[in-house]
């Protein structure tokens, strides 16, 4: 398995799906079909399809019930 890239985007954590150019005859809905991203972010030319990262809830351990 390859190496994930991470981007953070209004104060959430996205996986990287794919990076594409992005020229004039880019279709995005094409884009959207075929790689089912959960947003398309847009940065110097570049089109950036990620997925996004569910925030973990946990609870603390109680200690006193380990004894």
């Amino acid at each position: 398995m390859g190496r994930l890239n991470f981007l953070e985007h209004d104060d959430k954590l996205w996986i990287l799906i794919k990076r594409i150019e992005e020229d004039k005859d880019t279709n995005i809905e094409k884009l959207k079909e075929i790689f089912r991203p959960d947003i398309i972010l847009r940065k110097h030319g570049f089109l950036y399809l990620c997925d996004e990262v569910p925030e973990l809830k946990y609870e603390d351990a109680d200690d006193s019930n380990n004894t």
